[in-house]
Order: structure tokens, then C-alpha cells, then sequence
């Protein structure tokens, strides 16, 4: 009776046994019931319908039957754990109705959740409170401090019972060491997951905050960089340009700029691109005091001259110091301002 009751209420896990079942045939858990009895969860149905990889894909939301899932491959070495550490849910619950004890219909006691049994992997760990750990891991939002059964203080512990026998893959997945390190080198340049990480540390910034300006310009001010870091990112994770020719003035912002910079995107700036108007209304300036106007070819080629001279110096300064195009501008600026300074000294 017990047996038949536990089965019924243990839909969700009967099925991920089930799921677990089509990609290897073997014993996919342990369930400990609160009387001490151990049943190993096997595959009544030998053979298997996929054979296979596989990369089970998780984060601190997967509970439960989801860990059954993961733990499974991870023990068999069957594939991959993919994401972040589950939620650490290895309990298992009966919903007890208490309109039962009612006199009349539809009492509206509500119900009691009671804690019956707790499930373990094959190895004989449990996922409570530990959850499953990822071979790769991924940034997620979620944080492991405010979600899963290890913040609560009423949590069952993490403990362990006798292994089940199983028998893993012959050998360690031979892909796993070079999937670690193909994924440190994506980590730094894959564009999704630089902006997911930018995303999981500006979260990170704004939860560690223990204050608030009650200042309402202030605040506004403080949304709005918000936004437009946010903006920065996703236009950023969105560039798949080797080049970027600024044809604005200011279009980007310091934390922009340091987008660019990581992602090895070669900026020319506003400064050099966009400066071909000023030029030539410095041309038309020169023109008029001097009476003499000068015909198209001409104000072409004195403009050529001027802006690939402009691009070699800067280019030249920023690659004697190990910079980008934009700070060996304000540093070759501030080079040609200091050396009149010391030639003409301060004049109004």
C-alpha cells in the first residue's frame, strides 16, 4: 500500500526515471523512504533509445526530478553538466488534505506537505541541500546565496547512503578536459556570455548596495546609467564588426570603449573619422581671409593630405604605447598643447 501511494505521488519523478531510462539503461536513483527502506529506481525496460552525446543543461531553478536527471549522466559519465549548481531539492513530499476532518463540503482546510522519503544518486549522495555540480560552468543570474534548499534554515542536511551498483562509461569522457578549456577561451570572447556575465555583475553591483538616495534627480540619474550601461552591452554582444569607424561625435561611451577594447574591435574614432567637415570649414576659414578660393580637386587633396597625415600620427602614438586609437589621440593633443605651452607660455 505504502508502495503503490509513493508511486502515485511521485508522478514528476517517476517520469524523469523514465527520461533517464531512454538514454542508458541502467538504475537511475535511490529512493530512502522515512522508515529506512532503500529502493534502487531500475530501468524495467532494458535497451537504450539514444546512445548518443548529450549535455544536460541546468541552473540554481533545477530541482528535484531535474538532479535525478543530472546526477544520473554525471555519475554514468553518460555526458555533460552544463550551467550552474541546482537547487539541492532531494526530498520527496505527500500532499496530506485536511478538509477530510471537515463536517460539511468544501471546507477550505488547505493541506499539509509532509517530507516522506529523500532520493539519492547511484554513488549514494544525496542532492539535498548540495544540489548537482556542473562540469562547465556557466555566469547565471540567479544567485546561490539567496536561492536554493542551502538558504533555508529548516533545510535537511546533505548526507549519504550505500552506492547502488552501477557501472559507469568505460572511461572519463576523453571530450571533457578539452571542452574545459575551449570553454575558458570562449568565456572571454563569445559575446553572449560576456554581456551575460556583464548583466550577472551589474546585478551583482546593485544587490550589494546597502543604501538608497532618496533624492528623486539623483535616483533618475542612477537609472539611467543603469540603462545605459545595459544598452552598451547588448549593442556590444550584437557587433560582430572586426572595425568600427566612428561617423558621429561621441557615439560611445567609456564603458563602450572598454567593450571594444576586450572584444578586439579596431576603433577608429570620432576624432579622425569624423573630422573631415571641420577641416574643410577650416579650409573655408583660410579661403576668405586670404581672398583666394581654391577649386574642388584642390580642397580634396589638401584635405587627403591632412586626414592620412592625422591617421599615421595618432596611429604611430597609439602604437608606440600599447593603446587604442582614441588615447593616442588625447595623447598626441595633449603632447602638441604642452610643447606651445613651453614655446609660447600662457597668453589670453
Amino acid at each position: 500500500m505504502a508502495r503503490n501511494l509513493l508511486e502515485t505521488l511521485l508522478g514528476a519523478i517517476v517520469l524523469i526515471v523514465a527520461i533517464v531510462f531512454l538514454v542508458f539503461a541502467y538504475s537511475s536513483s535511490q529512493l530512502r523512504e522515512t522508515n529506512g527502506r532503500i529502493e534502487v529506481l531500475d530501468d524495467p525496460e532494458p535497451g537504450a533509445a539514444w546512445d548518443g552525446p548529450l549535455v544536460v543543461l541546468v541552473n540554481r531553478a533545477s530541482a528535484s526530478a531535474s538532479e535525478i536527471f543530472a546526477g544520473a549522466i554525471q555519475d554514468y559519465q553518460r555526458g555533460l553538466v552544463v550551467g550552474q549548481q541546482t537547487y539541492g531539492k532531494g526530498s520527496v513530499q505527500n500532499l496530506y488534505p485536511l478538509d477530510r476532518y471537515a463536517l460539511g463540503p468544501n471546507a477550505g482546510f488547505g493541506q499539509l506537505t509532509v517530507t516522506i522519503g529523500k532520493y539519492y544518486r547511484v554513488t549514494g549522495d544525496s542532492t539535498q541541500h548540495r544540489g548537482v555540480e556542473p562540469d562547465i560552468t556557466l555566469p547565471s543570474l540567479l544567485n546561490t546565496d539567496d536561492i536554493g534548499e542551502s538558504t533555508r534554515e529548516s533545510a535537511l542536511p546533505w548526507d549519504r547512503i550505500g552506492a547502488a551498483r552501477y557501472t559507469p562509461e568505460p572511461a572519463e569522457l576523453p571530450v571533457v578536459a578539452m571542452v574545459e578549456r575551449v570553454h575558458e577561451e570562449r568565456v572571454a570572447h563569445n559575446p553572449d556570455i560576456v554581456a551575460l556575465q556583464g548583466d550577472v555583475d551589474a546585478l551583482q553591483q546593485l544587490r550589494s548596495q546597502r543604501d538608497v538616495s532618496l533624492n528623486l534627480v539623483k535616483r533618475r540619474a542612477e537609472r539611467d546609467a543603469i540603462d545605459a550601461e545595459r544598452l552598451t552591452r547588448e549593442n556590444a554582444r550584437r557587433l560582430q564588426a572586426r572595425i568600427l569607424c566612428e561617423g558621429a561625435n561621441g557615439p560611445a561611451t567609456a564603458y563602450a570603449d572598454e567593450e571594444l577594447d576586450r572584444k578586439g574591435i579596431f576603433v577608429i574614432p570620432d576624432i579622425l573619422a569624423n573630422a573631415g567637415g571641420v577641416t574643410v570649414s577650416y579650409f573655408e576659414w583660410v579661403q576668405d581671409r586670404g581672398g583666394y578660393f581654391w577649386d574642388e580637386e584642390t580642397v580634396n587633396q589638401r584635405l587627403e593630405r591632412i586626414m592620412v597625415q592625422s591617421f599615421d600620427e595618432v596611429a604611430s602614438m597609439a602604437g608606440r604605447h600599447g593603446l587604442n586609437l582614441r588615447i593616442g589621440a588625447y595623447m598626441l593633443a595633449i603632447e602638441r598643447v604642452a610643447a606651445v605651452h613651453r614655446l609660447r607660455g600662457m597668453y589670453a
